[in-house]
This record gives C-alpha cells, structure tokens and sequence, in this order.
C-alpha cells in the first residue's frame, strides 16, 4: 500500500490525545436531585450500573480513535496495487447507418455503446481505453485514456452515420496498438458477423424488421390529342426478412395522388410503377406507411431539378426565321422574336439569352448569355474587336476546327460535318480565350467565349441568308449542342445515395454555392473550379443555393438565386443486411501479460466513518443523558 498524500498521516497523532483525555477527564458529573430519598432510591441502580457505563465510556473512546484514523487515512489517500490485474482494452465502433435500426427502443449504436462502457467500468483500475470509431470517417476518438468517466462520457457524444462502411480502416489503428502491447483486449462492436483473429466481435443485431423504398425516378409523357400531361413514377420496394403487404401512398407537392397495397417477398426487390395525371409540380414523394424498425429508408423523394433550369429567350431581328424555328424545336426554351427598335425600348431584359441577328445593340446585355450572327461593329464587353470584312471571290466552304478540347467535342458532339458555304465572313481580333468551332483559312468564323460579365458568348461571323448553314443538317444539331452549352446544368441529378459526391457545375458568373444539410448543418463550396464537391453524408433533402451575378443592361449588378433540392436515399448494403461474412484479422501471438491495477476508491472510508460517526453520537447519548 502506498499514499498519495503521506502527510496525511499526521493526523494519527490525535489517537494518544484522545487516549490521554480520556484518561484524565472527570468522570463526574453534578446533577441537581429533589431529595436524599431519590437519591438513595437510585444509587442502588447506579451500583448495578457502574460496569456498564465503564464500558460505554471505552467504546466511545474506541470510537473516536477509529475515527481520527479514518479522517487521516481519508486524506493521505492510501493506494492498494492489485499485481498483473489490469490491461489495456481497444475497441471498434461501428457506426454504419445499419446501426441506426432499432433493437425495441434502443438504436444498435445505443447498445453497442453500452456494452463498451460496461466492459470500461467492469475493469480494474490502472486499465487504458482505446476506441476507434468507424462513421463518416474512420477515426481515433480516444487512446490511451485511464479514467472511465471521462471514456464514457466521450462515448456518449458518438453519434450515428447514415454511411455505408467497413471495419478495413480501423483494424491498421487495431494491428498498431497491438503490436505495441501484444495482451491487449480488442473488442469490435457492430451488427455484422466477422471472421475474426485476436478480436472479440460483439454483435449487436437482432431480426429487427425493416421495410425500404429507394430508386424512385419519373417519366412525364403528353397525350397530344388529349392534351393531358402524364407522369409514370417508378421504384422498388423490399422487406428484409418476412413477406409483407406494403401499404404503399404517392404525393406530389404533399398531395396524394395514389395509394396502393403492394406485396413484396423477403429479400426480393419488388417493382413498382404508379402512373398519374399532373400538369407541374416540384416534388414526389413514394412513401411506406408501415411501421418497421428504421424509419429513414420508408420514403423517398425526387425533385425537379428542371425548374430551375428554365431559361427564355429574345431574339432581336428582322427575319430570324431560322433561329427562331431552331431555338423552338429543341424545346429547352421560350423564345420571343422582336425587332431592334422594339429592343431600343430599353422594355426587354432579365432573359437568359440574347440573340443578335446583323443587329449591333448599343449596349451589351449582362444579364444573360449572348449570341451575335454577322455583328458588324465594335461592341464593349464582348471580348473581341471588329477588323475587317472579308469577301470571298467564289462561295467556299468553311471547315471544322481541329480543337481537342472538352469544350470544342461538348459543342459539336453529333455533327455531320456538311458542307457550309459562306461569301464573305467577318474577321475579328479576340482578346480573350476562346472555342473555335468553325473556321475559315484559319480563321476563327463560329466561336464560343465569354463577356467581360462572366456570361457565355456565341458569335456566328457572317450573315445567315447568305450561307446555306440554315438549311444543313448541322444547323440543328449544332444550335441545340450551343443551348446547352449557354444554359448549363447546375445540378444533373435530384436523387443520390448517402455517401455519393455530388457534383455542381460551377458557372462562370457564380459567386457562391451554398449547401444545407438535413441536419441544418451549413457549407460553402468552392467557386474557382468547373465543378464543386460536396459528399452527402446524411439521408435525407438538402438544399443547394447558387447565386449567379450579372449585370443588366445600364450596367447594374444584380443577383440571380437558384435553389435546388435534392435527396439522399439510404445505403442498400445498410438497409438489408448481407449474408456475407468480412474478415477481421490482426496477425501476431497474444499475450496475456497484464499490468499492475490500483485500487484507490474511497467511498469505503467515507461510508465506515458516517457508520462510526452515527455509532459515536449514540454512545455519547446513552452516556450523557442516560438514554437507555
């Protein structure tokens, strides 16, 4: 036995005081009587007495050298080493979204963590906890920690992941502190079985029941002579260990609009197809309403991601007939067709592009992507500079470029690369990067750029009516690949897995991406990049805002917010447990040469002290007062 606090002991000198006022205090005491008669009367009970209060007298004085030792053990602190007792423990959490499914009222995770804090506070002290836990990352929360409070409370704060995730990570942590101390206990806690070498597995998993929905997806189709919209909403059902009649309800915009019973088979995907009318809406919802034990894979939505992506159109000309009948049969855009004196108006603004056919605008619109057809003077703002007008002796023909970049294929994916005839074109000086599609004697006559705005800029150097371009096969194809690449897709896709990396296509003119989780929890992407990143780490809909900044025509910055919604569905492999076994392996002999434990609580001398301290107060009443 040592002590902490040695000087404690001091405190043992109190016991020879006690012994010596004990033995030279008065044991008299002057009490006033009524009478000799009483007196009398009682002495002959005093004498009977006498024995007994000598006795009560030594007791109480045993009693309060107990005490005094006590008080001074108390404060030195006195610790018991119990020899090769203790160890150190490393355990594995398992924090995969199957961990969420609920075993009665308790998440698999709420279990497994107790059963670590049990085997924490069954341990001797002098022990060491270690615990990695696996969730959205796989991480050390702790090592080497010896206070079982502060490991269990630290366990506490371990939440859930909705993450697809394996122990391989986390055994490099395990192998590591085991090659450092070969007795260590390592314990892995998760609801899935493992082949295991030098590992306790704790499975936590029950046949807990559990119904999903996932890959619901749509299809809008319109009966012309009906004139009726139709949507087709598909998806798949399971259940994972018994056959079960699903009551099955679909929404749009939280309205329901058809609710069927469908039988599924355990462990079998059962399709499903609900086909409804509906003009326009923003969300599906596919929801189950029976009762399972994980409710965060019985619904699932799918956004339209479409809405945002509406763009319109003006075209300024005097003709335009072939643009506007292009721009129209792609179907990707409203398109209006002014004249220039209807533009000058200053009354057309706020379009997400603009169309220039042999009309030079005196200003340059800011507010949208810009196509120019035959623009015959300098312009500021537009990245290049008129030179000169180039009329060709013969009608020739004009080529492909011989670009290899993403862009130029992006622009021209699907050409046939037809003959297109012009008689004079008009030369330009760019000043900044630029696509060249088409070209002439190597110069650029169809290419893509960008205005000093940001915004994506087509220009065409030569008249339409005088080219047999508008009557091409290429005409089409290449002036929808052009609507596509002035109106880009920010988002592709509404619905995802947990655990995907969704990607935003970053615009030129956008200042700032941000991303809200189900969770509430808020990020900001990286603008300077073609693509942001973001990994969905949550089931659920999160909400991607992207403000785009432009300028309108009298040059004024404005703001555009676009604000999309999609959703993370539950990881299949979390959702129904797979019957197949993963290995969990760390290579090495065990040992079983443990360290010394200590045995320091002292609870036990407060409780004897309030026990001799209460035995005290009775003698002393028995003696003084003559309680008995």
């Amino acid at each position: 036995m040592s002590f902490v606090f040695p000087l404690g002991l001091l405190g043992l000198i109190g016991v020879p005081i006690l012994i010596i006022i004990y033995i030279i205090k008065s044991r008299y005491t002057e009490q006033m009587i009524p009478s000799n008669y009483i007196w009398n009367l009682s002495e002959k009970f005093l004498k009977k007495k006498k024995r007994r209060k000598r006795l009560t007298g030594l007791i109480a004085l045993i009693l309060q050298i107990l005490t005094v030792v006590i008080i001074s053990l108390t404060i030195a602190h006195p610790i018991i080493v119990i020899p090769e007792s203790a160890n150190d423990y490393c355990f594995i959490l398992d924090g995969s979204g199957s961990m969420q499914i609920k075993n009665g009222n308790k998440t698999r995770l709420q279990l497994g963590k107790e059963e670590i804090k049990e085997l924490i506070n069954d341990s001797l002290k002098g022990s060491t906890y270690s615990l990695i836990y696996i969730g959205d990352t796989t991480s050390v929360l702790f090592s080497k920690e010896d206070d079982k409070e502060v490991a269990c409370n630290l366990i506490d704060d371990i939440e859930c992941s909705y993450l697809s995730t394996t122990c391989v990570d986390s055994l490099g942590f395990a192998q590591d502190y085991f090659d450092k101390n070969p007795s260590i206990k390592t314990y892995l806690v998760s609801d899935k079985d493992y082949n295991s070498n030098n590992i306790n597995v704790i499975n936590v998993s029950d046949d807990s029941l559990n119904y999903s929905v996932y890959d619901v997806d749509y299809i809008e189709k319109l009966n012309v002579e009906a004139n009726t919209a139709y949507v087709t909403v598909t998806g798949k059902l399971m259940s994972n260990i018994s056959d079960e009649s699903l009551n099955v309800e679909l929404y749009f915009d939280k309205g329901l609009a058809h609710s069927e019973s469908i039988n599924v088979v355990a462990g079998e995907e059962t399709e499903f197809t609900f086909e409804t009318t509906k003009e326009k809406f923003s969300t599906i919802e596919v929801r189950i309403n029976n009762t399972d034990s994980l409710a965060s894979d019985n619904q699932a939505f799918v956004y339209n991601v479409l809405e945002e992506h509406e763009y319109n159109t003006v075209i300024v000309s005097e003709t335009g007939f072939y643009i506007e009948s292009a721009i129209k049969a792609s179907g990707t855009t409203d398109v209006i067709l002014i004249t220039p004196e209807e533009y000058e108006t200053g009354a057309y603004t706020g379009y997400g592009l603009y169309v220039f056919e042999s009309y030079n605008p005196s200003v340059l619109p800011g507010d949208g992507a810009v196509w120019f057809f035959n623009l015959g003077s300098n312009l500021s703002d537009t990245g290049f500079s008129y030179q000169d007008i180039i009329t060709l002796e013969d009608a020739d023909v004009l080529t492909y470029s011989s670009n290899k970049t993403t862009t130029f294929k992006t622009l021209t994916q699907g050409v046939f690369s037809n003959e297109i005839y012009i008689v004079d074109y008009i030369k330009y000086k760019l000043n900044r990067s630029y696509t060249s599609i088409l070209e002439y004697d190597g110069n650029p006559v169809v290419f893509a750029t960008t205005t000093t705005s940001g915004n994506r800029e087509i220009v065409f150097a030569f008249d339409l009516l005088e080219s047999n371009f508008a009557i091409t096969p290429d005409f089409n194809i290449l002036l929808n690949n052009l609507l596509n690449y002035s109106f880009p897709t920010i988002l592709d896709d509404s619905t995802y897995t947990c655990g995907d990396t969704l990607n935003v296509n970053v615009l030129s003119n956008c200042s700032s991406i941000r991303v809200e989780s189900p969770s509430g929890m808020v990020t900001y992407l990286n603008v300077n990049t073609d693509i942001a990143e973001y990994l969905l780490t949550d089931v659920g809909t999160y909400k991607v805002t992207v403000m785009l900044s432009s300028k309108d025509i009298n040059g004024n910055e404005k703001l555009e917010e676009k604000v999309f919604s999609i959703y993370a569905q539950f990881p299949e492999d979390e959702r129904v447990e797979l019957d197949v076994l993963e290995d969990a392996f760390i290579s090495g002999e065990a040992e079983n040469e443990y360290s010394d434990a200590i045995y320091d609580e002292l609870i036990i001398f407060f409780i004897v002290l309030a026990v001799i301290f209460m035995a005290d107060w009775v003698v002393y009443c028995i003696e003084q007062h003559q309680l008995r």
